[in-house]
């Protein structure tokens, strides 16, 4: 009898996220300075100083839902775009680790903002 449950992690499965949910790929990313501004972030001193509840992550999304459906039968705006890097707490949502990647599922009313990419 084979083995079903096997998974070769070479294999990107890619998630398809249902009603109201959002697919987003988690990334390093520092908020640029201000122009004129120097801004310096030491990692060593933002993870003494933050937890994991007040932290912000960012990540990049990769896979939106159409929305669930209201009373009249219209579906909920989506609060972002495929491709577009969103921010959120690090406390919500569900992380999905299958293969070697790993992503965040959160719903709509999870993602926090929208980061604009003008400078």
């Amino acid at each position: 009898m084979k083995n079903k449950s096997n998974v070769s992690a070479d294999v990107d499965y890619q998630l398809k996220p249902t009603t109201h949910h959002v697919v987003v790929r988690q990334v390093d990313w520092v908020p640029p300075a201000p122009a004129g501004k120097i801004q310096i972030v030491s990692p060593a001193v933002d993870a003494q100083k933050l937890t994991d509840r007040q932290r912000t992550f960012y990540g990049e999304v990769l896979a939106v839902a159409q929305g669930r459906k209201d009373q009249h039968g219209n579906r909920a705006d989506a609060p972002c775009a495929v491709g577009d890097m969103v921010a959120f707490s690090c406390v919500i949502g569900c992380r999905a680790v299958i293969g070697s990647s790993s992503r965040v599922i959160l719903n709509f009313d999870e993602v926090l903002a929208v980061v604009d990419p003008r400078p």
